[in-house]
């Protein structure tokens, strides 16, 4: 029985997760970072759009995202390449009445977009820690942006259009916080390329 209970103990101390004390930004380790993003910035976008509008009816405005995911190798001790992929969406649905209809007539309105982003990245590593990294950093990539149009008003047709420069592009400063050699939290603050805000877990390999 004692036997046993040894190798119960040997075997859970093997699955728990050692602490090294090394620095969490170490060269050639990976990150891997899930994360959601607030607020949406296209839901605002959106709203600017009924301002022509006299009178709205039965407004629905909602949206997801941004959200997604971000992998970055540490080619130096602090210098990272990575790549953020992101998506959001929005939509606006209403019944609204023309400012030059006299009539009173109601029309249906549903205004959505789509959003993908795909932005390569260049990290620099600001702290030196067994636990917490802080870094800043520059993305410019591809922005994958689609409108979609539809209305009952006669005046209007159905229509879709896509982003005139598909580019996307991110200045941010952010941190990850980690409970052991593999898992952690992270946040990020930025401007361009999704959400102002956004948070998330985080995995070192």
């Amino acid at each position: 029985m004692m036997r046993f209970l040894t190798l119960i103990a040997l075997i859970v101390m093997l699955l728990i997760p050692q602490a090294d004390h090394a620095q969490i930004n170490q060269k050639n380790k990976v990150f891997i970072d899930g994360y959601y993003g607030f607020p949406n910035l296209i839901g605002f976008t959106l709203k600017r759009k009924i301002r022509s509008f006299e009178e709205v009816l039965n407004l629905d405005v909602g949206g997801n995202g941004p959200y997604g995911g971000k992998i970055e190798y540490m080619f130096h001790d602090q210098i990272g390449v990575s790549v953020d992929v992101n998506t959001s969406s929005a939509y606006l649905i209403f019944d609204g009445i023309e400012e030059l209809d006299t009539l009173g007539i109601f029309y249906h309105y549903e205004v959505t977009r789509n959003v993908l982003r795909i932005l390569p990245r260049i990290n620099f590593h600001l702290l030196k820690d067994d636990h917490v990294d802080v870094f800043l950093g520059i993305g410019l990539g591809y922005n994958g942006s689609q409108w979609t149009f539809k209305t009952t008003d006669p005046n209007f047709n159905d229509r879709e259009f896509s982003a005139i420069i598909p580019v996307a592009f991110r200045f941010f400063v952010g941190g990850r916080y980690f409970f052991n050699n593999f898992l952690g939290l992270n946040f990020e603050l930025g401007a361009g390329g999704g959400g102002l805000l956004q948070g998330g877990i985080s995995f070192r390999i």
